[in-house]
């Protein structure tokens, strides 16, 4: 998924308010490089949190699992799982 991620970033620009900062690229806003202030209010706004792997509903608490991730000292990114895609990389059944 990582390696899907970088190529489908490389495509992308920055988030207009914050062009040096650190940018998140989260799954519920996958066409946009958020800056630290966007980033946080798509989390606000978030109402149908989708999986990043299947497209299911995701981001039910105590459920589903969300991944943060560093990929480099200016890029981040923020995945939600739903419960099936989980268990399958985790090796669960």
């Amino acid at each position: 998924m990582i390696d899907r991620l970088l190529a489908k970033i490389s495509q992308l620009e920055m988030c207009e308010h914050d062009q040096d900062g650190f940018a998140m690229w989260i799954a519920t806003r996958p066409g946009h490089l958020l800056c630290s202030f966007c980033y946080q209010a798509a989390q606000v706004l978030a109402d149908d949190i989708c999986c990043a792997a299947c497209s299911a509903p995701a981001g039910v608490a105590g459920r589903d699992a969300i991944v943060v991730t560093k990929i480099s000292e200016e890029m981040g990114a923020h995945f939600y799982l739903c419960q099936a895609c989980m268990e399958a990389d985790l090796g669960f059944r």
